[in-house]
């Protein structure tokens, strides 16, 4: 019994110190790899493939922020004068003006003495129908120039004064032998004869054609004296 445990034993230890050498010799290291071999030729490039059909348009962008305005440039040089324009038409170049006259009546009541009177202005340069002037546009300023010692006023027609009163219209007429076109200066008084052939009672006429006052636009603009009218229609008082 004794020498069959020994003889085991030593088996057992034979076999652990074969195993032990064949583990040995299977665990030695991995040897050096090789060169790496030279690369290939390349090959030949394949021929372009057929263009791909364009994509739809996508949506259009949000407007950008606007930019800061940039600085003023600089100014530039004077450009040359340019030729001097022909001279401009004198304003008061068609103002038709007539020297102060004296009151002559064409015309009286029959009462003694006389408490009306009309003067006619048949004839004024430029003008055949009075009537036909002033309605297209045209424009008439009558004034009287009254001296009265202790002063002279110049003052627009109508006019006035206690029981005097002078005023004036236009006549158009298709029988000059009954009515004569024109302007008709009329006075009105106890005693219409005080006024004749009088330089205390002086009477001039303005006559202006219908572009002058619509250039003045004197519809909405009627001179209120004589020396208004003489500063805007450029005539001398």
């Amino acid at each position: 019994m004794k020498k069959t445990l020994i003889h085991l034993s030593k088996m057992s230890l034979l076999l652990l110190l074969g195993m032990g050498i064949f583990i040995v010799s299977c665990s030695g290291e991995d040897g050096t790899d090789g060169i790496n071999g030279e690369m290939g030729i390349q090959g030949v490039q394949g021929a372009q493939g057929p263009q791909g059909v364009p994509g739809e348009q996508g949506p259009q962008g949000e407007q950008g922020v606007p930019g800061e305005q940039g600085p003023q440039g600089e100014q530039g040089p004077q450009g040359e004068q340019g030729a001097q324009g022909n001279p401009g038409q004198d304003g008061s170049a068609n103002v038709i003006v007539s020297d102060w006259m004296q009151i002559v009546w064409d015309s009286v009541d029959n009462n003694v003495p006389p408490t009306w009177g009309e003067m006619v202005i048949g004839e004024i340069p430029g003008i055949n129908d009075i009537t036909t002037f002033l309605d297209t546009g045209g424009v008439v300023l009558l004034y009287l120039r009254r001296d009265i010692g202790l002063a002279t006023f110049t003052t627009p027609l109508p006019h006035e004064d206690g029981s005097e009163r002078l005023f004036f219209y236009t006549v158009t007429s298709n029988d000059p032998n009954v009515f004569v076109p024109g302007l008709v200066i009329r006075g009105e008084s106890i005693n219409v004869s005080s006024m004749e052939n009088n330089n205390n009672y002086l009477i001039k006429y303005v006559i202006v054609p219908a572009n002058i006052a619509q250039a003045n636009d004197l519809t909405n603009n009627m001179p209120e004296s004589f020396s208004e009218a003489a500063t805007l229609l450029g005539f001398q008082q």
